[in-house]
């Protein structure tokens, strides 16, 4: 894979390997045009999106295609680019919720909205094939969210939507054997919102999506119970993307649906919420986002435009990548 970067209006050729976030300076570093027949994603929303540490890659699934079409498809992304891994898998759904399991190496993949309503299925991906765990476990849901905690060795999944204007309020842990639920109260129920886990604190924190309303609250969740953290000023926002950058001590957030489709970059370092960027990837909303290190914030596809009508709605497949102080446009 190759990228431009441009730096003082000239325009660099750099191998994509070479890049290390000392690398980024000027303003943004946007694609290089000469293939356009590379394999990639169709442009979509509503997908799962993982980073698989143990094989530095993005693991992606699923989503809804340009003529609103569920999809079950899987795709790869490391620094050769895309690739689908074309195996069977979960039947195709929209707005699944998926974690990277980092002891066991494994995706999971737990429900989401499929063709005849919502799911209660677990999926896990090896990096070669789909396995059905199980259809035990949390009630079936879409909009929910799931992220992996190494600490305790569990994928953490919180909420969702169950049922027309109904959502959960629960919190599910998923031990790579079973489903346990570990608390009732908490967040408001809700769906539509973001959870990553923090590394400096060892927690999982969870940040907006919509209850009564589209929420901007942050809480923390430390395995035994939920805390309310402090929110200095991060618009509320549901449908957005938020990963933690270890290597900066970041937890990041891009877009979402709030005061219309956003694309604003904000970042917390524990204390303050700080407005990091203003510029960058078309705002957006159903996106996912990821941290990979050394790239930092990874970002894909979604829906943009401003309108609610089907015309002023374009299905994306863009890729970005946040290290802190620009973005830069990945492509093949």
């Amino acid at each position: 894979m190759r990228v431009l970067r441009i730096l003082a209006g000239t325009v660099v050729a750099a191998p994509m390997a070479g890049l290390s976030i000392a690398d980024w300076s000027g303003s943004f570093v946007r694609a290089s045009q000469a293939d356009e027949q590379v394999a990639r994603p169709s442009p979509r929303n509503g997908f799962g999106l993982v980073y698989d540490s143990q094989n530095d890659r993005v693991v992606l699934f699923g989503g809804s295609n340009p003529d609103w079409e569920r999809m079950g498809d899987t795709w790869v992304w490391d620094e050769s680019g895309w690739r689908e891994v074309v195996a069977p898998g979960p039947p195709a759904r929209l707005d699944p919720q998926m974690g990277y399991d980092s002891r066991r190496d494994r995706v999971v993949l737990f429900g989401g909205s499929g063709a005849n309503g919502r799911l209660g299925d677990t999926w896990e991906f090896d990096g070669v094939r789909w396995i059905h765990r199980t259809d035990a476990g949390p009630a079936p849901r879409a909009r929910g969210a799931m992220a992996y905690d190494p600490s305790r060795g569990v994928s953490v999944l919180f909420g969702g939507s169950t049922g027309r204007s109904q959502s959960s309020g629960e919190t599910f842990e998923w031990n790579g054997g079973e489903w346990r639920q570990v608390a009732t109260s908490g967040p408001t129920a809700r769906g539509a919102h973001a959870m990553a886990y923090h590394a400096t604190r060892s927690t999982v924190v969870l940040f907006g999506g919509y209850a009564a309303d589209t929420e901007n609250d942050f809480w923390e969740w430390n395995g035994r119970q939920w805390r309310r953290l402090p929110n200095g000023g991060a618009p509320a926002r549901l449908h957005l993307a938020m990963g933690y950058d270890e290597m900066r001590d970041r937890l990041v957030v891009f877009g979402g649906f709030g005061t219309g489709r956003m694309g604003d970059t904000w970042e917390w370092d524990s204390k303050t919420w700080s407005q990091v960027a203003t510029e960058g990837p078309p705002a957006r909303a159903e996106h996912e986002g990821v941290v990979r290190p050394g790239l930092g914030l990874i970002v894909f596809g979604g829906i943009g435009g401003q309108g609610m009508s089907m015309e002023d709605r374009t299905k994306l497949d863009d890729l970005w990548a946040w290290n802190g102080s620009s973005w830069l446009e990945l492509r093949d």
